[in-house]
């Protein structure tokens, strides 16, 4: 099937303009005031809401506590005819939001102006001070004759600490049911300015006549822009995409993920009413800080997708990240396009002219951050819950890595750390309560997908497949809940610091909760989906798939390059280094006399690692690292290979 694939997608004429799809319209609609906040917030209510009140007159860069909440006349949603919320302050250079008919004017509730009146140094001395909130609600319209009820509207969302709802109400507004929207924006995050959010009310809204939805900001800072506000029937053209392959770790060393191969697939759901026949999947990797794309691929529908209806489309491509440099983030990115087909031209290819509208193109794009650090591996970004087995006892968990199945001659590593996050119940101190930590190496005989796992038992020295080479006890002190507390681990057998690992191993970190400690919670975050084993539970069994494949613990591993002296040292050329000083870059020209593999360590006068870089079968080869955040100083850069080994210095002065 795949070679099929990869010959329709090279037959394939692309003429890339969009069309439109007509919406069966239950209320509003293109051209509509209401809809569209034509000149005003028209036969909308904007509903005042609450501020805060304070003690004293607080700035931008206090801690501030509100002393109280109250209701607040000012606390409300306005007309915008720019389509911003340029008055606040912290608005930057963005522009407007990017809906259909931002020319005539938005809605928007506007948290930043509110707060601080348009001056970053008067936070909490706006009109209405946050925390706050503010609503605004619609005129009533019937949606009798409809079994299907969906709100479409564009919005453009900027979050700090608050929550944004879309609420329906079927009794005049007496009572209103809320859905949280916006829930994946951590922390200053945005949405895009073009985002369209599309939202199923059928089970409270159809064939009701009396129907109202209500807009809802609560929290502190820093916009909500909404526009072209539709009430429509279920759309015909309606993908999204749902889970996704996630092939790395969200943070894997840089030395670790050169050979860390990765395959493509999706889930394609069809939320509309009609069958899509012609869609294209794509996928993109690319450096977030330069949008450098280090990789993309895309592939025609292998098949009709019918409405209600999931397939999972398999990309024919891989991608072996090899040489990366640490420090690095990178974004992978799968998106859906309904394409216009008008069938084949004479030659008797496919001939697409263009794609469709999606009647929610925000769910037509899912994206993962990843890292390449220096020496961390991680399945999560930080903290967000903890949790812990229902049934009460002891009990463990652990998070899964693998090493790189090639590491160059004269090249060793060794595991250094356990990173762990922990709560206790209601947030009661820790101090007093001890865990244990392990690192297992998992025989080769357990297979990749760790079937095998739940048969295994519990460790111990008896059980050679799950091999503990490194143990350490943690006693906590002074730390607080969610802290991500460093525990050195010690050589199982000599008790030494650090334990040596090979290429080629999956290992498990694995934290043991056990005695009066058996009360605290794991902590945990839930924003990636691993399609494979990530977390794994013990408690009288083993779990292989742990709570959820979305459940990944906070249980990171750090590892470190370990160094030698140079034994057999590279002829003088093998290696040049300039400019030397330097300010900015360190360039590196690698010049062997034949093809070998082996890898360029720069490291500080300590012999602490700060990046590396592998190759394979190369003999002439340049590499280039970044100085420009190195304290002054010398610096060490090292080659080596199977050959022999070479250390330079290099000079660092801003």
């Amino acid at each position: 099937m795949k070679k099929s694939l990869l010959l329709t997608f090279g037959m394939v004429c692309l003429l890339m303009t969009g069309y439109s799809q007509t919406f069966n319209l239950i209320w509003g609609g293109p051209g509509d005031a209401n809809s569209e906040f034509d000149g005003g917030l028209n036969d909308w209510t904007a509903v005042a809401g609450t501020s805060s009140v304070y003690n004293v007159p607080p700035d931008c860069a206090s801690n501030r506590t509100p002393t109280s909440t109250e209701a607040d006349p000012d606390a409300v949603w306005v007309w915008d005819a720019n389509g911003t919320a340029a008055s606040g302050a912290f608005w930057g250079t963005r522009g407007p939001i990017a809906s259909t008919s931002v020319a005539n004017g938005t809605a928007v509730f506007n948290s930043s102006f509110l707060d601080n009146g348009g001056s970053d140094s008067n936070c909490g001395g706006g009109s209405a001070p946050s925390p706050h909130s503010g609503s605004l609600v619609s005129p009533s319209f019937s949606c009798e004759g409809h079994s299907s009820v969906f709100i479409r509207f564009h919005q453009y969302y900027r979050n700090f600490v608050a929550t944004t709802s879309v609420d329906v109400s079927i009794d005049g507004g007496t009572t209103w049911i809320q859905d949280t929207i916006n829930e994946q924006l951590s922390f200053n995050d945005e949405t895009d300015a073009d985002d369209v959010q599309l939202i199923n009310i059928s089970d409270i809204a159809a064939n009701q006549p009396n129907v109202m939805i209500r807009f809802t900001f609560s929290g502190e800072y820093y916009f909500w822009i909404i526009d072209d506000v539709y009430v429509i029937e279920q759309a015909e053209q309606d993908l999204a995409l749902g889970d996704f392959f996630m092939p790395f770790n969200y943070a894997t060393p840089a030395s670790q993920i050169t050979t860390d191969t990765s395959v493509f697939l999706v889930d394609v759901i069809n939320k509309g009413k009609s069958t899509i026949d012609n869609y294209r999947v794509h996928v993109r990797l690319y450096n977030q800080e330069t949008n450098e794309v280090v990789y993309q691929d895309s592939v025609m529908g292998p098949a009709s997708i019918a409405a209600g209806d999931t397939l999972t489309v398999d990309l024919p491509g891989t991608y072996v990240p090899g040489d990366v440099p640490a420090g690095t983030v990178y974004t992978m990115e799968y998106k859906v396009d309904v394409l216009d087909v008008i069938g084949l031209n004479p030659g008797g290819n496919l001939e697409v002219r263009g794609t469709l509208d999606d009647a929610n193109p925000a769910d037509n794009i899912k994206t993962q951050d990843y890292v390449v650090s220096s020496f961390t591996y991680s399945k999560e970004p930080g903290p967000l819950f903890a949790t812990r087995p229902g049934l009460d006892g002891d009990y463990s968990m652990g998070n899964v890595y693998r090493t790189a199945s090639f590491w160059p001659d004269n090249t060793s590593f060794m595991a250094t750390d356990a990173v762990v996050s922990v709560a206790r119940p209601s947030l009661q101190p820790l101090q007093g309560f001890t865990i244990s930590a392990f690192l297992l190496e998992v025989s080769d005989s357990i297979a990749a997908d760790f079937s095998q796992l739940n048969t295994l038992p519990d460790i111990g020295q008896d059980n050679q497949d799950l091999k503990i080479i490194a143990t350490a006890n943690h006693s906590f002190t002074s730390e607080d809940n969610f802290d991500e507390v460093d525990i050195q681990l010690l050589d199982f057998e000599t008790f030494d610091p650090g334990v040596k690992i090979n290429p080629a191993k999956t290992y498990i970190v694995l934290v043991r909760y056990f005695d009066a400690a058996n009360e605290l919670l794991q902590a945990f975050n839930d924003q990636i989906q691993y399609f494979y084993t990530s977390t794994v539970i013990y408690q009288d069994r083993w779990y292989s798939g742990g709570f959820t494949p979305k459940h990944a613990a906070v249980i990171r591993l750090r590892i470190d390059m370990t160094t030698s002296t140079d034994e057999i040292a590279l002829p003088e050329y093998a290696v040049k280094v300039y400019p030397n000083p330097t300010a900015d870059q360190i360039q590196v020209d690698m010049a062997l006399d034949a093809v070998n593999d082996g890898i360029v360590v720069l490291a500080d006068m300590t012999g602490r690692v700060i990046d590396i870089r592998s190759f394979q079968q190369a003999q002439n080869r340049n590499f280039t690292f970044n100085a420009a955040k190195l304290a002054n100083g010398t610096y060490i850069v090292r080659l080596a290979t199977r050959e022999g080994t070479k250390t330079t210095k290099v000079i660092v002065q801003h």
